[in-house]
């Protein structure tokens, strides 16, 4: 199933507001710690033979990025 790009944003937009509710309601620092430590990538060293980013590194920027989405969303529940 596809779907337009809007829907999946909106999407992925109410569950980013459940879950920064439920980590606001019921995250101890932990969690926010454990979010905090992962909304940041290392950035690899730069090899000067490779052809781009490798995929994974993509992947780990993505989670960062959604990591750093939700811990804002909560924080601006405090």
């Amino acid at each position: 199933m596809t779907m337009p790009p809007e829907t999946f944003e909106g999407r992925l937009t109410a569950q980013r507001q459940i879950l920064a509710r439920l980590i606001h309601a019921h995250g101890g620092g932990d969690l926010r710690d454990f979010m905090r430590d992962r909304s940041t990538v290392r950035v690899p060293e730069e090899d000067p033979g490779a052809d781009g980013p490798d995929s994974a590194f993509g992947i780990e920027a993505a989670l960062a990025e959604e990591m750093r989405l939700i811990l804002d969303a909560v924080e601006r529940l405090d």
